[in-house]
């Protein structure tokens, strides 16, 4: 396996973070966590044409955090922002220090950028960084805080557009114990969903992860329990989350365990039900043990959406390659078997990050860093369709 047909767009220095964003007149812009926390962005020269030269945005404020996250939005205006972590301390307040969100802004869509500022206090240990966008255009943060007294805070704007409300907190699952990433979404009715991997040790569920949700619908619901595949029961667990053409909400689930590499998925039926797991397979299926033919063990995978409307997943192979396979068509399913397409390979070697996004005329465009070799991008040479660039 090589990086054949993969275009190399170099890389800063290191890399720890990847996001990737549209701006307000379409063009692509990818923003990179590098070493020294130094934030590096690319972008399109033009909507769906080639990219410029990389460009530095500056140091994230304040001491290292534990653990580097990096999420990007946009206002209602088309301003991309990006947040991101730093240790910091405010003046003249004793026991003060903590991690803080800060965030940079366009100064103007499709501009230039503005300077670092924090715009949380700190927290004892802020984790899993997530960004939604209500219907509005408001958009809102979520964090876990880490630490003696755990707590799930979220924050958001007054207005689109506007400043920033203080942060509050949302009641955590009765005897959870923390979360494993924050997924915000849409609903189709509009609500803001937030989809959550939780730890239990207690009663409330069998110890262990399970899949929860929390709905806005004009004030935040109680916690409900969408629960996880059987196979991935007592191991490690990560979830992405995407809205269907109709709106309804698909959970994709995947461990980093190997040999179960599986990727599952549910998604809504009706009004508020949900369909049971079922299994999208792995790329290449494991051998019974470890050996000289496995030679990568990347877990990343990740979802677009098709000019049409149809998802289509991207995934870390046990060849270290990218694969793919997509919806049939932008429509209610009721099995995978009828609904998804055959695993197909898009080649690269050691994927260990991917991000993708939809050109403006519907092309979808896939980048990946490839552990040792770098940061490549390949994309749909016709949209909707199971044709790239060679």
């Amino acid at each position: 396996m090589s990086m054949e047909h993969w275009f190399d767009l170099g890389i800063p220095t290191g890399l720890d973070q990847m996001a990737l964003m549209p701006n307000a007149d379409g063009r692509l812009e990818l923003f990179v966590l590098g070493d020294g926390r130094e934030l590096w962005h690319t972008w399109q020269t033009m909507p769906n044409s080639g990219w410029s030269d990389w460009a530095s945005l500056g140091r994230i404020p304040g001491d290292a955090p534990k653990r580097d996250e990096l999420v990007v939005g946009h206002y209602l205006d088309g301003t991309l922002q990006v947040f991101g972590k730093g240790i910091g301390r405010v003046q003249g307040l004793v026991g003060s220090t903590g991690d803080r969100i800060a965030q940079i802004s366009q100064n103007v869509p499709n501009g230039g950028w503005g300077n670092w500022r924090f715009i949380t206090d700190p927290v004892y240990r802020a984790e899993y960084l997530s960004l939604g966008e209500n219907l509005d255009g408001r958009l809102e943060l979520f964090f876990f805080e880490g630490g003696p007294e755990p707590s799930l805070w979220h924050k958001w704007q007054s207005a689109p557009n506007k400043v920033w409300q203080s942060k509050e907190k949302l009641i955590l699952p009765p005897e959870s114990d923390a979360p494993f990433g924050l997924n915000p979404i849409l609903s189709s009715n509009g609500d803001l969903n937030l989809l959550a991997v939780m730890l239990f040790m207690g009663s409330f569920i069998e110890s262990g992860l399970s899949i929860m949700r929390l709905r806005q619908e004009g004030g935040w619901t109680k916690w409900t329990n969408l629960g996880i595949p059987e196979p991935l029961v007592g191991k490690s667990l990560r979830i992405t989350v995407a809205g269907n053409a109709d709106g309804r909400i698909e959970i994709f689930a995947r461990s980093s365990d190997y040999p179960t590499l599986d990727i599952f998925h549910k998604w809504e039926i009706g009004q508020g039900g949900w369909s049971d797991w079922e299994n999208l397979g792995m790329p290449i299926k494991p051998p019974i043990k470890a050996g000289p033919d496995v030679k990568w063990y990347g877990d990343a995978f990740c979802l677009a959406k098709n000019a049409d409307g149809r998802l289509e997943l991207f995934a870390s192979g046990l060849d270290g390659a990218l694969w793919h396979r997509w919806q049939i068509l932008p429509q209610w399913h009721t099995t995978s078997e009828n609904a998804w397409s055959e695993w197909d390979t898009l080649g690269g070697e050691k994927v260990d990050k991917i991000v993708t996004a939809t050109n403006p005329d519907g092309r979808i465009e896939v980048f990946i860093f490839s552990y040792g070799n770098g940061l490549f991008h390949r994309w749909q040479v016709n949209p909707g369709r199971n044709e790239w660039n060679n």
